[in-house]
This record gives C-alpha cells, structure tokens and sequence, in this order.
C-alpha cells in the first residue's frame, strides 16, 4: 500500500487573495515582520529639500550597491522624487523617533527639526543617522498604490552615531515589544 501524501493543503485549492475585502488581516500579517525606518530625502527640480520617513527600503545587491524603496502615488512628495535623480536613505537610531513621525507627515517645515547638510549629491543629510547611503536612480516603476524606484549607492556609506548604545528604529509587532521589554528577545 502506498503512503498517502502529506503535502500541507493536500485536496485543497487555495483561495485568490486580492486584499480588497480584508486589508486590516493583511496589515496584521504584515505587521508582524519588523522592518526598519529610514528619511529618504532629495532636492527638487527647484532646488528646495523634499523627504519623507520611509520603511519600505530594502538592500537588493551588494555587487552592483543597489537598493530599493517605495511610496504612495498619493503621496505629496512624489513630484519631487520623480524630478531627482539623487537622493539619500538616512537610516535612523532610536533617539531620532520623532523626527521618523515628523516626516511621516504633510508639514511643510520638517526640515527645522534636526540637523540637516546638503551631502556630495546636494540630497539632505541628517547629522546623527546610523548610516546614510547618497544614492543615484536607476529605474522607477509604479503598480498599484505604489510607486518604487531602484537605485545605485554611489558615495561609500557614512556610518554616523554608531556607539555601543545605538539601535535602529524598527516597526512591527515585535520590535515594538522588543523595545518596551528590552530583556525579552523572542519571537512569538
């Protein structure tokens, strides 16, 4: 006699998940994988310092340097991202939270709040950041409610702030509980 499969789902067709009917299940879900936060910043066509918190950033290679991250078509800042050929990823430490919520808004002054420097590509470069990395736009695509653009680093990255008490902000689930119990580490 034959052993039957054990394949997970055996008998079963999996169900089209198109997210329109369950979005806060999938926020959930997604919520659960902590991910880290970043300003990405840039100068528009007029010269004038435009960013935004970002954690949809991702490494794509090492060999070519190249990175990725997205934001909302609605987004106000898009314009100004779209006219950049350059921007930098300041990747934050945990003190620098509230400049993270800052940014994560429409306020048209977020730049008086830390200490700002135009970097080798004139993008912003926030004095403090865990690492920045000045980057050059290689494609952009947009889908959905997304618009995402690849990018080559083309300055060596700066490791700022690092010391023995610097962490970088994270959001998600876990990293939340992780930071309001710092002795409890586990994934649950």
């Amino acid at each position: 006699m034959r052993p039957r499969s054990r394949r997970a789902g055996a008998g079963h067709e999996p169900r089209p998940f198109d997210g329109s009917h369950a979005p806060s299940p999938l926020r959930a879900a997604l919520g659960r994988f902590a991910t880290g936060v970043t300003i990405v910043t840039c100068r528009d066509a007029a010269g004038v310092a435009a960013g935004l918190t970002v954690n949809s950033f991702s490494a794509l290679s090492l060999e070519p340097p190249l990175v990725l991250w997205s934001l909302r078509v609605e987004s106000p800042s898009l314009p100004s991202f779209r006219a950049a050929r350059h921007f930098a990823v300041n990747v934050l430490a945990e003190d620098q939270l509230d400049l993270a919520r800052r940014f994560a808004t429409g306020s048209a002054h977020k730049f008086d709040a830390g200490r700002w420097s135009p970097g080798q590509t004139g993008a912003p470069v926030l004095a403090g950041a865990l690492a920045v990395l000045e980057c050059e736009r290689e494609s952009r695509t947009s889908r959905a409610t997304t618009c995402s653009s690849s990018a080559r680093c083309i300055t060596s990255p700066r490791m700022q702030g690092l010391h023995c008490c610097s962490r970088p902000v994270a959001i998600g689930a876990w990293a939340t509980r992780c930071r309001d119990n710092p002795g409890d580490r586990r994934v649950t």
